[in-house]
């Protein structure tokens, strides 16, 4: 029940994004020198690769509080449990609302079109995120 409890908090909650490119430890990067975009791609990233430590590192402290490690690996294999494996991004956009920029990526799994959002605040940390059915239809 705890794990739906969190699915619920990550669907109130903000945005999370997917990627192709390799997470290799970047969370560690210089945010300052990555734009909004790379950040979420690189959380993505993290997930795929099943690097959550560095996922959660780039989470605010708020974030931080309320997803731990274990509940984002549970909700990463919840997922694929329920559409398939992760198999790539398709596209992404971002779009500013009440001073953060929210980044979503839509992603293919092997049975759906997921659109995993990322909301990143002005420090560059990620203050939410929202994993859902892609707009459009696969």
């Amino acid at each position: 029940m705890k794990g739906l409890k969190k699915i619920k908090v990550l669907a109130v909650g903000l945005i999370l994004v997917l990627s192709l490119a390799g997470c290799n430890g970047k969370a560690a990067m210089n945010k300052s020198a990555e734009n909004t975009t790379d950040i979420a791609l690189n959380f993505v990233d993290c997930l795929v690769e099943g690097n959550y430590r560095d996922a959660v590192s780039m989470f605010d402290e708020n974030m931080k509080k309320e997803i731990t490690e274990t509940d984002l690996s549970g909700v990463w294999e919840l997922l694929q449990q329920q559409v398939g494996p992760y198999i790539s991004t398709i596209s992404n956009r971002t779009e500013k609302v009440e001073g953060h920029d929210i980044v979503s990526v839509t992603s293919e799994f092997e049975q759906a079109l997921i659109d995993i959002r990322v909301v990143i605040d002005q420090k560059r940390e990620i203050a939410g995120l929202f994993i859902e059915q892609a707009q459009v239809n696969k």
